[in-house]
């Protein structure tokens, strides 16, 4: 339940440098829903503006150098291993060899 309580009674407040201003609406109590709604409406509402909001606040610039960085990282950890390819390269040709084939029967009407 929202409750307003509205300060001077609903008159016109009087303010010391001049000049008059609307009496201030103050919520009491809200709900544990309208809280929740309003909590998911901010989070949509980041949702949906967050390419403008990374885009100004150069949050994409700073994740692309980063990731930039990781990767160069794990790229100088890499090591070129030099094994028996042509021994392997060999062993699958002989396999390949091994296998049984079907060859179709030519038509002699062909």
């Amino acid at each position: 339940m929202i409750t307003f309580r509205v300060s001077a009674g609903g008159a016109r407040v009087f303010s010391p440098g001049g000049g008059c201003r609307l009496p201030l609406a103050r919520m009491l109590r809200v709900s544990w829903v309208f809280a929740g709604l309003l909590a998911g409406a901010v989070v949509v509402l980041i949702a949906a503006e967050w390419p403008r909001l990374s885009a100004r606040l150069g949050i994409e610039e700073r994740m692309e150098a980063r990731e930039r960085r990781a990767r160069a990282e794990r790229k100088s950890k890499l090591r070129v291993v030099r094994d028996e390819s042509e021994e392997f390269e060999a062993s699958v040709r002989r396999d390949l060899d091994r296998l049984p084939t079907i060859e179709k029967k030519r038509d002699p009407r062909r």
